[in-house]
């Protein structure tokens, strides 16, 4: 009798539990994979408690029945939406945009059509536009003279609150050298700096659901030239990007431009959109009835020096006091207290509590003896510390911390794949492709590995090689049960995985 007790508060919840995810993808656009569901329970668990309902199956069923109104979707998006960005974030992508994209519409537009009209869609606390704003000013010397627009929105209003106070911490900085911290910002107290003035008064702030809101209504224009949408599409659901994406190439006027993070890429295969090659970065174009020669294209005034773009400080002062060697500590710690750090470490990774787990892995690498033990010298340590690095947005150091990984345990697969995610946001796609190539070395049946090399394939023009990669992803695929989740591609399920591929084959012309 035992054995056939069925637990019917816990059915319940579960069920509840299915409808929200089912609720939230309908009216934010968010995806929640089953291993993110436990991240979702929690968030709703504090929320419920915010409003003063300690009983969280009840809370669920109150945004149920009120079919997620607005003010609580705008209650839930400040805990479901926690934007990691930074001033100057992927600059290739950026220099792509300043040297051509910007460049061409001034060229075009010097005579009396003198505007600019550019869209940071999912701008999170505003380092993005603000970002933006400064790229525009170098290249336009007499900007005044000029109708420039840019428009950040988001759905979280407590980053949209921060953004437009305009005021940051060294944080915001990090990639950032100081001299070109002093040129565009003041400082405002306490190691706080705020944007200046005239760049602040270029960039307008609203609040914007992409999944359910009228954009027309909050951009007051249907003629954007260029719009960023990065690190955005790659938390929805497959139906909720085909939709953004097609609502903003309606938005985008002929010949203008999209700017997605090197991560999203293959969410455009299947879109009106066409893929345009730049050094180290891929940008995607409303194809005009005439396309303009690209090489032509110059900048009309001086582009960001690369010398602005240094290992910021705030990460010398912090990675310097990060271990090579195990320091000598005293009495040393059983096995399992290293063990139970890094779980914890890996709990604060998880939970996005990053100085937490950079913290806890210190505490790991400096007790007396470590890697004498087996799971200490498999290189799980410096890997998570890579994860952390990289998701805080210091590749550099990352990048370091995942090749000691790779020096400690060189037959773990799944280290060069990170390896090579850390080396795609850096824009250096031939190392990414060795890597990948190393991953598959080790590990034959390595999907993501297969995926992410397709998805290269196709940026670079080699539509045979793309073909080649896919179907052996999806040979493989379908010996995977559709519900399993590929933690590899941030969660993804195979089934998912399987009709993106299918997509990007069928529509994408790579048959």
């Amino acid at each position: 009798m035992t054995e056939d007790y069925v637990d019917v508060a816990d059915t319940k919840s579960a069920v509840g539990m299915n409808q929200l995810v089912t609720l939230i993808a309908e009216k934010m656009g968010l995806h929640f994979s089953a291993n993110r569901r436990q991240d979702l329970k929690q968030t709703v668990q504090a929320l419920a408690r915010e409003h003063g309902q300690e009983d969280t199956a009840l809370f669920i069923q109150s945004l149920i029945a009120s079919s997620l109104s607005e003010q609580q979707v705008k209650s839930l998006s400040s805990h479901l939406t926690v934007g990691e960005t930074y001033f100057f974030r992927e600059m290739k992508s950026l220099k792509a945009f300043q040297d051509y994209a910007v460049s061409g519409l001034i060229k075009h537009r010097s005579g009396q059509e003198r505007r600019l009209r550019v869209w940071s869609a999912g701008c999170s606390s505003g380092e993005e536009p603000y970002t933006v704003a400064m790229l525009i000013d170098q290249m336009l010397p007499e900007v005044k003279n000029w109708d420039i627009r840019i428009y950040g929105t988001d759905i979280n209003l407590q980053a949209l609150e921060k953004a437009r106070r305009g005021v940051y911490t060294k944080w915001s900085f990090r990639g950032t050298s100081d001299a070109l911290r002093d040129r565009y910002f003041e400082p405002a107290g306490q190691g706080t700096y705020a944007v200046k003035a005239r760049f602040k008064d270029m960039v307008s702030f609203s609040y914007l659901n992409l999944a359910t809101d009228d954009y027309s209504s909050i951009l007051n224009t249907q003629e954007m030239d260029v719009i960023f949408c990065r690190n955005v599409m790659m938390y929805f659901t497959p139906r909720m990007i085909q939709q953004v994406i097609q609502r903003m190439h309606h938005y985008l006027v002929e010949g203008g431009w999209l700017i997605v993070a090197p991560s999203e890429t293959s969410t455009l295969l299947s879109s009106e959109f066409s893929a345009v090659q730049f050094e180290g970065a891929t940008l995607y174009r409303k194809a005009p009835q005439e396309p303009p020669d690209y090489k032509v294209w110059a900048p009309v005034a001086p582009t960001v020096s690369e010398s602005f773009l240094h290992t910021p400080s705030i990460w010398t002062e912090t990675v310097k006091v990060i271990p090579t060697v195990p320091l000598r500590v005293s009495p040393a710690p059983e096995p399992k207290y290293t063990r139970r750090r890094y779980e914890e470490a890996l709990a604060a990774y998880q939970g996005r509590r990053y100085e937490e787990a950079i913290a806890l892995l210190l505490t790991i690498l400096s007790v007396k003896g470590y890697g004498e033990h087996p799971w200490e010298a498999d290189g799980s340590v410096a890997a998570l510390m890579a994860r952390v690095l990289a998701n805080q947005g210091n590749l550099e150091q990352a990048v370091k911390w995942c090749e000691k990984a790779i020096a400690e345990n060189k037959i773990n697969s799944d280290y060069y794949f990170l390896l090579a995610m850390i080396l795609l946001e850096q824009g250096q796609e031939k190392a990414v492709v060795q890597a990948l190539m190393r991953s598959l070395y080790l590990n034959p049946d390595f999907i993501a590995a297969y995926y992410m090399l397709g998805t290269l394939a196709v940026r670079e023009n080699r539509p045979k090689d793309a073909n080649r990669y896919f179907r052996q992803a999806i040979s493989l695929l379908l010996d995977v049960p559709k519900e399993n989740s590929l933690q590899e591609l941030d969660g993804i399920t195979a089934g998912r995985l399987m009709e993106n591929i299918q997509t990007a084959m069928i529509e994408g012309a790579i048959n």
